[in-house]
């Protein structure tokens, strides 16, 4: 499958990722005198060398090196001009543009759930659909298991293809629900009424005041936020999600 030709729907994609790769190099990188350089960054290194397979760049003699041959705005005639594009490339195309997509720019989910597309990446996400990587669900996508290779590559799902951020967000809110479950009826009370009255980020301040070694305390501990082994179990992260349990638990 490696040197099979591409079909016609992903040659397609190829020149939209194309398009995506290099003008988020645009964006971050440097141009000086029409040479980039990659920073040894992975996304931009596998970026570049995509886009030198596809004689966008030019790879120079320092390997972090790449000459722009085409301008960003003429990436997509040049891709469609183009007689062969190798599955090489293509596979560090879609490898680069889902880590941008996912962990630089947040317009895509690594979930296995339903997710929605960012307006920027509409077009990207209906030829991944047509292409088998990805498959619609009502008005988002759900990825199929042909993406996994990629996934694993940046470390957004594990050896078991389950995605990573998915098992670390259930965890969190499993913890979330347990510390609000052990509050004492009364300091919850408290605690709505400060989320009602100042807010999310005075409620947490007060939830890491009454906690303490795994504990809750009916008074606050002055100081407690300076104390080792203070409040611990509630970070930011923690702090929200309880704060989003909160109404209507009382």
């Amino acid at each position: 499958m490696t040197d099979a030709p591409l079909t016609l729907p992903e040659r397609q994609l190829a020149a939209v990722l194309a398009v995506h790769v290099a003008d988020k190099n645009a964006r971050c990188l440097d141009l000086h005198e029409g040479v980039y350089h990659d920073m040894g960054q992975s996304n931009f290194e596998e970026g570049c060398a995509a886009l030198n397979l596809c004689g966008v760049y030019e790879r120079q003699q320092h390997h972090a090196l790449h000459r722009e041959l085409v301008p960003v705005d003429c990436v997509a005639g040049h891709m469609a001009a183009l007689d062969h594009v190798s599955r090489v490339a293509f596979d560090a195309l879609l490898s680069a543009f889902i880590e941008n997509a996912i962990t630089y720019d947040a317009v895509l989910s690594d979930t296995r759930g339903t997710f929605r597309a960012g307006a920027t990446v509409s077009s990207a996400m209906s030829l991944l659909a047509r292409c088998g990587y990805a498959e619609r669900d009502g008005d988002g996508y759900r990825w199929t298991d042909r993406i996994a290779p990629v996934m694993r590559r940046w470390h957004l799902w594990d050896e078991t293809d389950a995605c990573i951020a998915d098992g670390e967000r259930t965890a969190a809110e499993a913890k979330a629900r347990a510390l609000l479950d052990t509050m004492p009826p009364a300091l919850r009370r408290r605690m709505q009424d400060t989320l009602a009255r100042n807010g999310q980020l005075r409620l947490i301040q007060a939830l890491r005041a009454h906690r303490h070694e795994d504990r809750w305390l009916d008074l606050p501990k002055p100081g407690a936020d300076r104390t080792p082994g203070h409040a611990q179990d509630i970070d930011m992260d923690i702090g929200l999600r309880i704060a989003r349990l909160l109404p209507g638990r009382g």
